[in-house]
């Protein structure tokens, strides 16, 4: 065997081992997250290598034989599928399997919203809390700026601590809120959003349960950059997805630091 043979040989070995490298993240970032193993996981990845294989076929036609009708037909290829199994959960699995304990406690549909109850982390929601507390756990952490996930922050800071939530259905409050959002520009709010889920997740989860946040969200973020710009036929949501794409890259790569 050659030199040459061999360095194939080795290229060959490298490209399959990432093909099972992609399949086995994915499968371990759902598993991760929402405890289901997903049998569908590998045929879908099947179905995005074919669509990827004819699309790049056609492409070729048309813009060469080359690395962009490659990139093009790999990334149509991975909105599609994202796209396909997005409408498999809506219309199939949450039909077939209604009473999933994932699915009804990440959206609370056993939630009795009669009755006083302990709760978690009630997000964007009318928080009584006595001011000795309050100023026990230093308030709102101002660095997630402007806004979001500063208070899903401080109901798990006060869990840490020992203290209970309670949801009581008497006490009402009007919100005449959407004051500050309208002064952000769509393309700010995303990257804002990202970067304090990503504080969140890195001050609250372990190393490796915040390398799986990052993961997730550099992957959706890239499938959403395609879709959006594709629809809204603008490069402004490519701009401010691969800001969001650069941060959680960092973040899994070096981790949380105080300067982001």
């Amino acid at each position: 065997m050659t030199f040459a043979s061999l360095t194939i040989q080795l290229l060959n070995g490298l490209a399959s081992s990432s093909s099972l490298f992609l399949v086995a993240a994915g499968l371990t970032l759902i598993f991760g997250v929402t405890r289901i193993v997903n049998f569908a996981h590998g045929s879908l990845y099947m179905l995005g290598a074919y669509l990827a294989y004819s699309a790049a076929g056609a492409l070729a036609d048309t813009l060469g034989r080359g690395p962009l009708a490659f990139w093009c037909a790999v990334l149509g290829a991975a909105a599609i599928v994202a796209v396909i199994g997005a409408l498999m959960e809506a219309l199939l699995l949450n039909r077939i399997w209604p009473n999933s304990p994932v699915n009804r406690r990440y959206r609370a549909l056993d939630l009795d919203y009669s009755v006083r109850q302990e709760v978690e982390q009630p997000a964007g929601a009318m928080l009584m809390v006595r001011r000795a507390i309050w100023y026990e756990l230093g308030g709102f952490d101002e660095g997630f700026f402007p806004l979001w996930f500063e208070d899903v922050d401080f109901c798990r800071r006060a869990i840490d601590r020992g203290y209970r939530w309670y949801y009581v259905p008497h006490g009402i409050a009007k919100h005449t809120g959407a004051h500050s959002i309208p002064h952000l520009t769509v393309e700010m709010r995303l990257i804002y959003w990202y970067r304090s889920l990503l504080r969140y997740s890195a001050r609250h989860f372990a190393p490796g349960g915040f390398r799986v946040v990052c993961f997730a969200v550099v992957t959706g973020s890239l499938l959403r950059m395609i879709l959006e710009s594709a629809l809204e036929w603008s490069l402004k949501p490519m701009a401010a997805y691969g800001t969001v794409v650069r941060l959680a890259s960092r973040c899994l790569i070096c981790g949380w630091g105080d300067k982001r």
